[in-house]
């Protein structure tokens, strides 16, 4: 199992050493912020997503040109 091409012998390294740097305590209050940061983005996201299919489920598509008053045939005059 790769996480985003790392292997979980580094993801393993990477943590020992946050923790180590870090220690447990702050690790802990990091991991908490980092949790509610992802949690408001999700939401972000998806009002925007919501707000996007509002939208589109709002316009509904063009109608076709009438061509017999405008006196076009095809995207050109009609010639007289």
């Amino acid at each position: 199992m790769d996480f985003f091409g790392i292997g979980p012998f580094e993801v393993l390294l990477v943590l020992l050493i946050a923790f180590i740097i870090f220690g447990p305590e702050r690790l802990v209050e990091m991991s908490k912020k980092a949790g509610k940061v992802m949690g408001d983005l999700t939401r972000s996201v998806s009002d925007l997503n919501d707000k996007v299919n509002e939208e589109m489920k709002g316009k509904a598509s063009p109608s076709p040109i009438d061509t017999t008053k405008t006196g076009c045939v095809d995207g050109k005059e009609a010639h007289q």
